[in-house]
């Protein structure tokens, strides 16, 4: 039985650093990747979101001054039971 190099053995592509091995990633790796691509796609659907939930408290002034931002005065009445009714489409 002949005992050959390992770098002989593999080939040329070894010598240049390639290898055809499975990559030494893991579990872990794969964990993170999945969860940062999670995390993601979180931010990119979860912030429009919450821009709107946001801004249904602010005036229509305060939205065009602002439209980023947190409400200065919190408007409640953006909720209240006429917009119930035009959101129902029934004639008040």
């Amino acid at each position: 039985m002949n005992v050959i190099n390992s770098q002989a053995q593999r080939g040329a592509g070894a010598a240049a650093g390639w290898s055809l091995e499975k990559p030494a990633v893991g579990k872990a790796g794969r964990r993170a990747a999945i969860y940062l691509v999670l995390v993601l796609h979180l931010v990119v659907t979860g912030y429009p979101f919450v821009w709107m939930v946001l801004s249904s408290f602010k005036s229509n002034k305060e939205y065009f001054a602002n439209p980023r931002g947190l409400p200065i005065q919190w408007e409640f009445e953006n909720y209240g039971a006429r917009s119930c009714c035009s959101a129902c489409f029934c004639s008040a």
